[in-house]
């Protein structure tokens, strides 16, 4: 795999996840999930966690192991944010979500090491 490649991969790896913020504030307002709970849940209903997770050429790298991993944590964050918009409890729901909530630790620690991992970022 080439840093080409890798990059673009994770350009748009950083774009589909960033919206996930604002389908999360949906769910919130609303009480409707924009996806199955679930798959919300599974690291590989994404387009990113499918390209990462069937991709072996990428297992050697020294970051695979760590950006899965943030990458699974992203979307069990994701989906326990979405179990309390869905159970009705918006206030804790949007505390996942606010500045320091677990969604957001998860969302931003995956950002970086995404970055790190396609030169993107500060190393």
């Amino acid at each position: 795999m080439n840093r080409t490649e890798l990059a673009a991969q994770i350009r748009v790896a950083l774009a589909s996840h960033a919206m996930w913020k604002h389908h999360l504030e949906a769910a919130i307002r609303t009480g409707r999930a924009p996806r199955p709970l679930e798959e919300v849940r599974r690291e590989d209903a994404c387009d990113f966690g499918a390209w990462l997770l069937g991709t072996e050429a990428l297992r050697p790298d020294p970051a695979f192991a760590p950006v899965r991993a943030l990458h699974l944590r992203f979307h069990q964050e994701a989906a326990r944010a979405l179990e309390l918009a869905l159970g009705g409890q918006r206030e804790a729901a949007q505390r996942a979500l606010s500045a320091g909530g677990p969604f957001d630790r998860a969302s931003r620690e995956l950002e970086e090491a995404l970055e790190r991992w396609a030169g993107l970022g500060p190393g």
